[in-house]
């Protein structure tokens, strides 16, 4: 996973990263609120309206820590379907590290008789 830098507004806020571009240009950011009774975010979902056929849009969701997290859960569900792997199953990364090292033992064990003295 990528590291996100995180910038602080004017007034003290977090912002995360700036905004993300989507294939359809959309701009999609996320950054903290100022809600006074418990933590939240806000997530805004910005276009132009300049692509073919989508509609100019400007809006945001603002949600607390619970909603904020089944939105991630959900992402990274849709994220672990598509490569294949679950990166929240620790047991399983494991298991594939291990299936990864067992295959650079093996391919180095098949270069070995191909090595010369310069290589070492």
């Amino acid at each position: 996973m990528k590291k996100v830098n995180v910038t602080y507004s004017e007034r003290g806020f977090p912002q995360f990263d700036g905004a993300v571009e989507t294939d359809y240009g959309h701009k999609v950011r996320v950054y903290g609120s100022s809600a006074a009774m418990k933590d939240c975010v806000w997530m805004s979902v910005a276009h132009d309206g300049v692509a073919a056929g989508l509609p100019e849009v400007d809006t945001a969701v603002h949600m607390d820590l619970e909603q904020a997290t089944a939105v991630r859960d959900r992402l990274s569900a849709w994220i672990n379907t598509t490569n294949g792997y679950d990166d929240t199953d620790v047991a399983a990364l494991r298991s594939r590290i291990k299936e990864l090292e067992q295959w650079r033992t093996e391919l180095a064990d098949q270069l070995e008789p191909f090595r010369t003295r310069e290589d070492w």
